[in-house]
């Protein structure tokens, strides 16, 4: 279901950067959407993530809508600092 697809997941704590580990084995890229500029996870969950290429992070930046009619497409997301919305193409 997931596997080569650009997924997102939303916060910056111990749970979601655990699952972010664990979905970046199967898809192309896993995008972490964190509110604030900073994580909340521990440091040992930060270290677990340093050098994975496949995540990436958005700092400043929260969902706000999720795109799709029966299956979601994409993420609507609005960065907290300038305001910009974009749409995020994933699975």
């Amino acid at each position: 279901m997931f596997r080569d697809k650009v997924l997102v997941v939303v916060g910056g704590g111990d749970v979601s950067i655990e699952e972010s580990l664990h979905l970046s084995h199967f898809a192309s890229k896993v995008i972490i959407l964190v509110r604030k500029n900073v994580l909340r996870a521990s440091q040992a969950m930060q270290d677990k993530i340093q050098g994975n290429e496949k995540i990436e992070f958005m700092r400043n930046t929260e969902a706000i809508e999720a795109v799709g009619d029966e299956v979601l497409t994409g993420v609507k997301v609005k960065n907290n600092t300038t305001n910009e919305e974009k749409l995020i193409a994933c699975g």
